[in-house]
């Protein structure tokens, strides 16, 4: 997955933000997600970089 974004000025509660965000994720079993991916800021003031990595246990099944 690939997504641009870009948040405007909302002062005093949120400032300008903006990057490229990429990710990949990966399901071994129908009930477990594995998630990679990283994001590139466009305003250096905010970040330059950030990364995140996370998993999803689904207990139930929701659906047949």
């Amino acid at each position: 997955m690939v997504e641009n974004y870009y948040f405007t000025d909302a002062t005093p509660f949120s400032g300008r933000d903006g990057g490229c965000l990429f990710a990949l994720s990966l399901s071994p079993r129908p009930w477990l997600v594995f998630d990679f991916g990283g994001d590139v800021g466009y305003f250096s003031a905010n970040r330059a970089y950030s990364s995140f990595v996370g998993m999803t246990i689904v207990p139930v099944r929701l659906w047949p």
